[in-house]
């Protein structure tokens, strides 16, 4: 005799949990918000500073600004794909005729709206884990992955700047979407049960879907249009036809050449620009990296601690060998992400927080798995949960409530003007950039040190800069400034390095560039060293005091993450 139907075990189903969708709604305005707090960050400023504090930022939005007046549709910058040009053009179109954007007094608005496109897709991001969960057959573990992400602390403050890593990191996202999809139900029976959407094997939706996904993700950064090969391998083991793998790549084709289309209009342009990246992820910006080992083993015991926070990523790392059992074979394409996106960030000798940013979401699936360890056990779940959560949530508060305070090169502006009287001489590490205290007007941008010089050949600046490049101790004790301002930015490889020149390992032929590192730290930390024996320091000034660095693991931090938080000193002449 059957058994009632109410005895017969359930079919496992991929049914969002009741109320899902106003938590998923909540998880993602948490998310916006931790992105918002300080958005305004080192903007540039008519009164101030010309350029952003952050050093990049002006490849995307110099070009949108000119593709928004119509003065040339040719971007004439290719580090990246265009995608992210062209959108924040459009914006700052909107803008113009809305009237925000008239200059000077509109050049934070330049600014300001394409960061706020980058914290959209940052937040766009966190909820795209939840359809991913569902997918995988555990819609909770798509939401407690939404949480992770929301409140990752590294991916919170990169969210927040008009840059391109966070926007390609959504779109790779979309297109792992697309291949699990292409891959069809997991054959697991997973933790909780529970299979993923699928499309009939003869449908071309997921390979069409995921070659788009893949095409804008190379538009936005170019490395990232290697997530077709994650689409292919899903298409592989879903058995799909082989005009799918067709589709797939002319879709991807497509959407590059229709966002990116200067790409092929200006290839010459294109190409140059393409070899000179290559180059420089070959040999890398050897006085900020030198001496700092492989990429690798760099991003994943220093990146990724400041990305996801400690706690988060031994749970990923401890939830690997889970992972098979939780979402059976489509665990491989969740390693096969992992592996691609791994395998290009150590290849670079750049070794930059950002080029991590593509592992985050998917490291946050996998430490959302860790819970359930403990299936029978709903306390504990609920409990680790919530401690993987609002370890993240402190965090992130901590880094972007010190973002959204006063910066520490504005501190030390505001001090000088208030405490040192005008025609002091200042000396400076460098010519005035993004990186250091705005002591002239134009830091940094084309043609910066032609007008910085006029400026102070003119009378109008406020204090005679003696600018004692290339670590000039002959020209710091001839001019002998009054004050001397410096950025961490400027000493810290320099320390970093002294005493290790002898066991710095470089590439075969790559003699006369050790050489270089080796001449520039010996002259650096002479100068160093002059400096703290003839000055005195008089103020330090901190949002994110080097001390609690240590929260993330190593507190030499990574030298992206450091751009809202560096320590200024300023010394006076004994």
């Amino acid at each position: 005799m059957p058994s009632p139907p109410e005895a017969r075990p359930r079919p496992p189903t991929r049914e969002a949990p009741r109320g899902s969708s106003r938590l998923l709604l909540l998880i993602c305005l948490l998310g916006l918000l931790l992105r918002l707090l300080g958005i305004d960050w080192g903007l540039p400023d008519p009164a101030l500073h010309w350029s952003s504090y952050h050093p990049d930022e002006f490849q995307l939005v110099e070009p949108a600004f000119s593709i928004s007046k119509g003065l040339d549709l040719n971007p004439h910058n290719f580090i990246y794909g265009n995608l992210l040009q062209n959108l924040d053009a459009l914006l700052l179109k909107l803008a113009s005729w809305a009237g925000l954007t008239p200059l000077p007094q509109g050049m934070g608005t330049l600014y300001l709206l394409p960061r706020l496109l980058t914290a959209l897709f940052g937040t766009l991001s966190v909820a795209l884990l939840y359809p991913l969960g569902r997918e995988l057959g555990h819609p909770w573990i798509g939401l407690l992955a939404a949480a992770l992400l929301a409140a990752a602390p590294g991916h919170v403050l990169h969210s927040s700047y008009a840059t391109v890593d966070v926007p390609a990191t959504f779109f790779a996202l979309l297109c792992l979407l697309q291949a699990l999809r292409a891959l069809g139900p997991s054959m697991g029976t997973g933790l909780s049960g529970g299979t993923g959407h699928s499309d009939p094997p003869s449908s071309l939706r997921p390979a069409l879907l995921g070659g788009l996904a893949a095409g804008l993700a190379a538009s936005a950064k170019y490395p990232a249009g290697m997530v077709l090969l994650l689409l292919w391998l899903g298409l592989f083991l879903g058995k799909r036809p082989f005009r799918a793998y067709l589709f797939s790549g002319l879709a991807a084709l497509l959407a590059f050449a229709l966002t990116s289309p200067y790409v092929f209009l200006a290839w010459g342009e294109f190409w140059k620009a393409f070899q000179g990246v290559a180059a420089n992820s070959r040999t890398g910006m050897v006085f900020l990296f030198a001496g700092m080992g492989d990429g690798w083993t760099y991003q994943a015991l220093v990146s990724l601690p400041y990305i996801l926070g400690i706690p988060t990523l031994l749970a990923a790392v401890l939830a690997f060998a889970l992972a098979p059992r939780c979402f059976g074979k489509k665990a491989l394409l969740l390693f096969a992400y992992l592996g691609i996106f791994f395998l290009y960030t150590g290849l670079s000798k750049n070794l930059f927080l950002r080029y991590a940013l593509p592992l985050a979401p998917v490291l946050c699936l996998f430490a959302a798995c860790l819970p359930r360890l403990a299936p029978r056990r709903p306390r504990i779940q609920v409990w680790l949960s919530l401690f993987l959560v609002l370890v993240e949530l402190g965090l992130s508060l901590g880094v972007m409530g010190a973002k959204a305070g006063k910066d520490p090169r504005d501190q030390a502006l505001a001090w000088l003007r208030a405490e040192v009287p005008a025609g002091t001489s200042m000396g400076v590490p460098d010519w005035p950039g993004p990186l250091e205290v705005p002591l002239a007007l134009v830091n940094g941008g084309e043609g910066a040190r032609e007008m910085i010089l006029a400026e102070q050949k003119s009378g109008r600046a406020r204090y005679p800069l003696v600018i004692c490049a290339d670590w000039d101790l002959d020209k710091l004790r001839r001019e002998r400034p009054t004050y001397f301002v410096i950025s961490e930015f400027s000493w810290r490889d320099v320390r970093r390095l002294r005493g290790e020149t002898a066991t710095l390992v470089f590439a075969k032929g790559q003699d006369k560039l050790r050489e270089m590192v080796v001449d520039w730290t010996r002259r650096g930390n002479l100068f160093l060293d002059a400096l703290e024996e003839d000055y005195r320091l008089v103020r330090r000034f901190d949002s994110f005091p080097p001390r609690w660095r240590s929260l993330f693991g190593w507190s030499f931090a990574p030298h992206d993450w450091l751009y809202p938080f560096p320590q200024v000193r300023v010394f006076k002449r004994r």
